[in-house]
């Protein structure tokens, strides 16, 4: 099951900033460490391929519902588009985007083009294979899709409403107690009413 959860990139994918794990040995267990790329890595990488141990040494993740999440985007509903066909859809502001984490296909619709009636190419600004993190950010950039990453642990706004809604129920208002004076108005307004 871990190999469907990454892959081995190409010597020419790597850059400063590109998110990857190296193995390492630790009391003689293998560890993966998570590594972004500064430039003392370059000659390390270039090393551990020149050697021919990349697919030993040298993995990415494949993206994932929650590293698409920590990036700022909410959702991650699942919509079931095809049979046996697992797509999410994320939102971030006016953008909307579909994410499958079988077939790797990522689908960011154009929030400024009229949809077609039938699927086609014009609707989206981006619709095809997105692997990692790295692609990801990559492409956000390239779009000029900016936003404020949202720590991981951020709900989207119907959960915090349900949330508050929950934490409202719980707290106990303290009921107010008249005065005898406000008491004494009080009669004599329901006197009044009758």
């Amino acid at each position: 099951m871990e190999e469907n959860k990454y892959y081995t990139p190409e010597l020419s994918d790597f850059y400063i900033g590109y998110d990857y794990e190296r193995s390492s040995y630790s009391g003689g267990a293998e560890e993966w460490d998570r590594i972004i790329v500064n430039g003392g890595d370059i000659e390390e990488i270039d090393n551990i391929f020149s050697r021919g141990e990349q697919s030993q040494k040298v993995r990415v993740p494949y993206l994932t519902k929650e590293q698409i999440e920590a990036e700022g985007f909410s959702g991650g509903r699942l919509l079931k588009h095809f049979v046996g066909e697992d797509t999410r859809r994320f939102y971030y502001g006016k953008y909307e985007m579909d994410f499958n984490e079988i077939t790797r296909k990522l689908s960011i619709l154009d929030p400024n083009n009229e949809q077609c009636e039938q699927d086609c190419d014009e609707n989206y600004l981006y619709n095809a294979e997105c692997k990692s993190i790295n692609e990801f950010r990559t492409l956000m950039k390239w779009l000029n899709i900016k936003f404020k990453k949202i720590p991981a642990a951020s709900r989207s706004e119907a959960d915090l409403r349900y949330m508050l809604q929950k934490y409202f129920e719980k707290i106990e208002v303290p009921t107010y107690k008249m005065t005898p004076f406000e008491e004494a108005i009080n009669k004599l307004q329901q006197q009044n009413q009758q």
